[in-house]
């Protein structure tokens, strides 16, 4: 189970009076056999299938009641499916605001890269996804967000959810862009103050901050000297990559950063002014 995506959905929902949904995907095991298998091993696969089922709404269920205890309000599902499009059908079905998932899955494997159910969420959903590393703490003290931008639509995208995680922290925020010179540092300098004043309104302090470097690991750097409690960026940005590939700043940043990455797409932000928004745990079992 990710229990770390888990304390931070509780963490956010309560800061934020947001309803929390509990989903675990089951992934038949008959789809990941041969074109012809024979019928005692798709009965088999079949009586596995449901005792996974089973499983996981027992544990869905134990833990709701836990955050029912604690005065959060929310439901919990249990999909058989592909587990990258039961997400997604799930938060277009249920309008879903935010996605907080774990990088690790089944057998601790290692990040969301490589095709992983991670990976392919934060790709296809259209809404900000948190991706949390294993064992990921909750901040303690004052929590703060660093925001990358680079000056594209998409990062907009990025400092939008960025600003808006921040508030239902109750977090301050640091808007970051890395450069190439000293020059472009001045340009970034100026730009970083234009979106901070712009975003005044938000109730978030905001501070500028802009570095020179390679894009990833002078962003780690940056979360690690202002001990950031998540890093928030666009999935893609002024390179056009619309994907993780091996080399991409999303791709480098998810591999080794230590605490929580949200990822929006352009457009794809939550509605701002909404009642009561509505947080997607995602449950995987490890």
């Amino acid at each position: 189970m990710a229990l770390g995506a888990l304390h931070w959905a509780e963490r956010l929902a309560a800061s934020g009076q947001a309803e929390l949904f509990l989903l675990q995907v089951v992934q038949p095991l008959a789809s990941v056999f041969t074109p012809r298998p024979t019928l005692p091993l798709l009965a088999a696969a079949k009586r596995e299938e449901q005792l996974e089922v089973r499983a996981a709404t027992q544990a869905l269920s134990n833990q709701l009641h836990e955050l029912h205890g604690r005065g959060l309000s929310g439901g919990r599902y249990v999909e058989v499916g592909s587990p990258a499009l039961k997400i997604v059908e799930f938060i277009q079905a249920h309008d879903i605001d935010l996605v907080i998932m774990g990088t690790h899955g089944r057998g601790g494997l290692p990040r969301a890269i490589l095709g992983s159910v991670a990976d392919e969420v934060r790709r296809l959903a259209t809404v900000p996804v948190l991706l949390v590393p294993r064992d990921s703490p909750l901040p303690l003290g004052q929590p703060s967000v660093l925001i990358c931008l680079d000056q594209s639509p998409e990062a907009e995208s990025a400092m939008a959810a960025g600003l808006q995680l921040a508030a239902g922290l109750g977090a301050s925020a640091e808007l970051f862009e890395v450069t190439d010179s000293v020059r472009e540092s001045l340009f970034a300098t100026s730009y970083l103050h234009t979106r901070a004043q712009a975003a005044r309104g938000s109730g978030v302090h905001i501070t500028c901050v802009s570095g020179e470097g390679y894009p990833g690991p002078t962003i780690l750097l940056q979360a690690d000297i202002m001990q950031a409690s998540v890093i928030a960026m666009a999935s893609r940005g002024r390179s056009g990559m619309a994907r993780v590939l091996l080399g991409s700043v999303a791709s480098y940043v998810l591999e080794h950063s230590s605490v929580p990455v949200l990822l929006a797409h352009r457009g794809g932000t939550a509605q701002q002014g909404e009642p009561e928004p509505q947080v997607q745990a995602v449950s995987r079992r490890a």
